[in-house]
């Protein structure tokens, strides 16, 4: 947070001016795999009765999870890791099976900009948002035959809940008073971005053994539950003003990737299985702009 009524200059009398960056970032490393994980990440930039003068400025709040996947490049990501990693995580689980996972993530990103701010730039100003939360849950079963009691009863069964929470927003707010203005030469961005993936994986198998009898009375069961709740928000309230000597975007983007797999194998022979998939989406996305624009405009290709 930079405090009320603070003045930021990066002005020159000869030659460039200099580049203004506020920046704030809350990054989690979770692993593609556990059985039970909660993370909440937040970052947030508030600016109030704040003055800017410089060159290109840029205020940016980033909350996000990072797996192993994001350090490397994306072809290797999904042509190396990916399957090898479902591949390992599948034969782990055969070997020691784990009934249920749980996976709640949220992660939340907020850039306020209120009162009698004003942002003044010689080049290009921009804020953005981003918000990414991962919440992929897998829970994988197998029933062996001769294991009975709650261990049984417990291979017989798998649960897997993915429960995402994913909040970005942008607000420039004065009131009545006071006026936020923003003044660039060049272009002005106004970016929100959400990024919501809650995959929820939940797998029961039965009378697998090659060698050993099956069992006629073997039944099986897997529930599998996502949910998930996006918020992405640009506003610009009626006490807004933007001036650009380039152009004007106001954006609000949101990617969400759900999926609930819920599924029980029992070979041979059995009384029956039950797989029960559900999924809940909560998607909210906002740009508005109420308050006084003017772009000069330039060509884009």
């Amino acid at each position: 947070e930079v405090q009320s009524g603070s003045q930021l200059t990066a002005k020159s009398s000869s030659g460039t001016d200099g580049e203004i960056k506020i920046t704030a970032e809350d990054k989690t490393l979770t692993a593609d795999f556990s059985i039970i994980g909660i993370t909440k990440n937040a970052a947030s930039i508030t600016l109030d009765d704040v003055t800017i003068d410089g060159g290109t400025v840029s205020s940016s709040a980033t909350g996000k999870e990072l797996t192993l996947a994001d350090a490397v490049p994306k072809w290797a990501s999904k042509q190396v890791l990916a399957p090898v990693g479902t591949l390992a995580i599948d034969a782990l689980l055969g070997q020691i099976p784990i009934p249920a996972s749980v996976m709640i993530r949220n992660s939340e990103a907020t850039v306020d900009i209120t009162g009698s701010s004003t942002i003044t730039s010689s080049g290009d100003v921009s804020i953005t948002t981003d918000a990414t939360s991962d919440s992929s849950s897998r829970a994988i079963s197998v029933k062996t035959h001769g294991v009975g009691g709650v261990v049984g009863f417990l291979n017989s069964i798998s649960v897997a809940y993915s429960q995402g929470t994913a909040i970005s927003k942008i607000n420039l707010t004065g009131n009545s008073s006071e006026t936020v203005s923003i003044t660039a030469a060049g272009n002005v961005d106004i970016k929100s971005n959400v990024k919501n993936t809650a995959v929820a994986k939940a797998r029961t198998s039965g009378n697998i053994s090659v060698t050993a009898p099956a069992d006629p009375k073997a039944i099986g069961g897997s529930v599998a539950v996502y949910t998930t709740k996006s918020t992405v928000e640009s506003i610009l309230n009626q006490y807004t003003t933007v001036d650009s000597g380039g152009n004007v975007n106001v954006h609000a983007l949101a990617e969400t990737k759900n999926e609930a797999n819920a599924s029980v194998a029992i070979y041979v022979d059995g009384l029956g299985s039950l797989g029960l998939a559900l999924g809940f989406e909560d998607l909210d996305i906002t740009a508005s702009a109420d308050g006084r624009i003017t772009a000069a405009g330039t060509e884009t290709s």
